[in-house]
């Protein structure tokens, strides 16, 4: 019983100040782009810091750490020029329409983040290709 009806849902998002979104907006939104590009920057530190890691022990957990960080850095390579692109329509299609101010500083930090995702990618390959 404690379900609110769709009247008092209604005046409850109306009282938030944002508008509700319907359809796919729901999902595909700055908040969206602001959660994948942290997973994204996240999964490069924990990769990067388990390959350290794997330079600093002794045999037998170097493998573990080193595999764990081989495969992080490889998945990444893969899925980051796909996903960071992404994000970055993401965020800035919420910088595009009028949308309230609340979503657009989220749409721009989402922005900035999606942006320095790719630096590790363009670190790594840049010189090999550059040069």
């Amino acid at each position: 019983m404690d379900q609110p009806t769709a009247p008092k849902a209604f005046e409850e998002s109306q009282k938030s100040g944002l508008p509700p979104r319907r359809g796919l907006a729901r999902v595909f939104n700055e908040k969206l782009a602001l959660w994948g590009s942290i997973i994204i920057l996240c999964g490069w530190a924990l990769g990067f810091l388990s390959l350290f890691v794997a330079d600093a022990v002794e045999e037998p957990a170097s493998a573990l750490f080193g595999f764990s960080g081989i495969f992080t850095f490889i998945g990444l390579c893969f899925a980051t020029p796909v996903l960071a692109p992404l994000f970055a329509f993401l965020a800035c299609q919420s910088l595009s329409s009028d949308e309230p101010p609340s979503r657009r500083k989220t749409a721009v930090l989402a922005l900035v983040l999606a942006i320095l995702s790719i630096v590790p990618i363009v670190v790594y390959f840049g010189p090999k290709f550059m040069f």
